[in-house]
């Protein structure tokens, strides 16, 4: 999930995780900083964590990308609307899988349609498993107080929410 504020944008592991296995167009910078920060410790200790950035070419980056669920697009959508999203997104999901089957059998030579059509079910299969993370989320918890004021980052009820999430800055 990403969040964005006025002054930055936080994301979590998972979501970083993903992005840096699945997105060709990755920015170098953004990797680099994520080695420097020594963000594969921080990936196998909690997918859940969550890291905040200001940096613009960041900023930009994470908001551009659509597969990435984003906190402030669904804080107000309740369990039914959740689950409404999550079906419509898998009806997309197999619209594409049923491309890429086509593709499969037609396609041997040329692989750059397959691949991008692969990428498109990955992103949509991604999209629903977040998306099912969020309604777990939203289940247990007070979801749209949840993230409120991200200045007071996650520290409305400390014990179930340093349970369920870190916050680091950067």
């Amino acid at each position: 999930m990403k969040i964005e504020t006025k002054h930055g944008i936080y994301i979590q592991n998972q979501d970083l995780a993903y992005l840096l296995q699945h997105d060709t167009n990755f920015p170098l910078s953004f990797f680099l900083i994520l080695q420097q920060e020594n963000i594969d410790q921080q990936f196998k200790q909690n997918q859940q964590q969550f890291h905040y950035y200001t940096s613009p070419l960041i900023i930009d980056y994470l908001k551009k990308n659509n597969y990435i669920i984003d906190y402030n697009q669904i804080k107000d959508f309740d369990i039914e609307e959740i689950q409404e999203l999550i079906g419509y997104i898998n009806s997309q999901y197999q619209i594409e899988k049923r491309k890429l089957n086509r593709l499969k059998k037609i396609e041997k030579q040329n692989n750059i349609k397959l691949d991008q059509q692969i990428m498109i079910c990955q992103n949509l299969e991604y999209k629903i498993h977040s998306l099912n993370d969020v309604l777990t989320i939203k289940q247990e918890l007070n979801f749209p107080s949840f993230f409120d004021d991200l200045d007071i980052p996650f520290d409305f009820e400390p014990n179930k929410i340093k349970r369920k999430f870190k916050i680091i800055r950067k």
